[in-house]
Parts: C-alpha cells; structure tokens; sequence
C-alpha cells in the first residue's frame, strides 16, 4: 500500500459527515442556498434552454452542490473555491448570454478572458436599468467586498483561513470554520440572486413561475421592490 493510500485509508469521512449533519442549523442555511440556486438555474434553463451560455448555468449549479458537500466533509478552504466559481458563472452567463460571438471566442482562443470588472462594468453602460436596481440592493459594494474576502481565502492570502488540519489525515468537523463558510455561502447566494434580479430578471421575468418570483424577491423592502420593479406572482 502507498503512502497517499494509507493516508487516506486513516480518514473517517463518514465520521466527519455524521458529525457535520447533526449540526441542523447549519445544514439547513446550506440547503436553503442550494435551493434557491437550483431554482434559479431551472427558470433560466426553461426561458433560455436554447442559449449556447446556459453551459455557465450548469457550472453555477454543480458549483453549489460541491460547496455543500465539502462543507459537510469538514473541507471549508475549498469550499471557497466553489464559492467564487458559483458567483464568476453567474456573471459570464450575464454576459455571454447576449455575445455568442465572444462566447465562441472564448472556447477558441485560450488567451481570452472578460474579467469581473469588466463585466459588472458592462451592465453598468448596458443594462438599462441595472444601476437604479444595483444601487437600490447596494449590489456592487456588496459584491466587491464578499469577492475581496472570499478571494483572499482561496489565494491564501489570509495563512490558516478556514484551515483547521495541518496534515490531510486531520480533517475533521470544526463548528466556527464551519459556520464561517456557510455564512459566506449565504453572501454569495444573495448577491448571486441579487445580479441576476438587476440584469436576467428584467427581460426574462415574464416567463418565470410565480412561486419562484416570491422566493427570489424574499426580503426586499419596498423601495428595493419598486426600483426592480419585478412583479411578485
């Protein structure tokens, strides 16, 4: 037997699971996350199942799935990573929804890139009502500072964040990283449902269940209700 193997052999993930599960308030704000991802991912794939870009929606979905499994395997710095991918495929679906050309530029030719900048840059001269409903949410702040936080987790940039083993064979549950991550899971679901409310919503909304315009519309105020101006049923 090799060493990777009897490594990992040494590792209880059924323990760790088990022991993360039994934590129910944890496991139902993850759950609630996935939840509204995967309805999100469903109204879109109903309204624009045609679309060459629905492939980012599908990244955004699996994305959450692999979050909330590495959460329960006590895995809180990749996690991060998952995250970050969940928010940057809701973004390129923004964008390349409307650019099939720069869509399939960006499967040709490997040096290509749209950066996060320039993408929330481009709803801001594009999108015609995207600012009034950004600045209603407080959408950009918000977005940039969760991706400044979230991005200095997965770069290491922050030593030890999240990280609560030195040694693979001692990964185990561990409640204030655990709750770190669920936390910071919630803030990239809500600000991923945030952007899509300020820049999808406004052309797709019509074809969307009524019951799925309650859920993505939970929680906002009057005033973020009137500025989106989004029906709720």
């Amino acid at each position: 037997m090799s060493h990777l193997q009897s490594t990992f052999k040494v590792i209880d993930w059924n323990e760790i699971s088990e022991t993360s599960l039994k934590e129910a308030s944890l496991m139902k704000r993850i759950e609630t996350c996935a939840e509204l991802l995967a309805l999100w991912a469903k109204q879109i794939e109903e309204c624009e199942k045609n679309n060459p870009a629905i492939g980012f929606v599908r990244e955004m979905q699996i994305a959450s799935q692999y979050v909330a499994a590495l959460i329960v395997l006590g895995l809180y710095k990749p996690a991060a990573a998952g995250m970050r991918t969940v928010a940057e495929t809701m973004l390129y679906f923004t964008y390349f929804r409307h650019h099939p050309i720069e869509l399939r530029t960006l499967v040709r030719r490997d040096s290509y890139y749209v950066s996060k900048a320039e993408i929330v840059d481009y709803h801001v001269k594009h999108s015609a009502t995207f600012s009034k409903c950004q600045n209603a949410l407080n959408l950009k702040d918000r977005f940039d500072k969760w991706y400044s936080e979230i991005s200095g987790v997965v770069h290491g940039q922050i030593p030890g964040a999240w990280v609560t083993f030195t040694a693979i064979e001692d990964v185990s549950f561990e409640v204030d990283a655990a709750t770190a991550a669920v936390t910071n899971f919630e803030r990239c679901v809500e600000i991923t449902n945030d952007f899509l409310l300020c820049t999808l919503a406004q052309d797709s909304w019509v074809g969307f269940s009524g019951s799925s315009k309650a859920r993505f519309l939970k929680g906002k105020s009057g005033s973020q209700r009137a500025a989106l101006d989004l029906d709720s049923a």
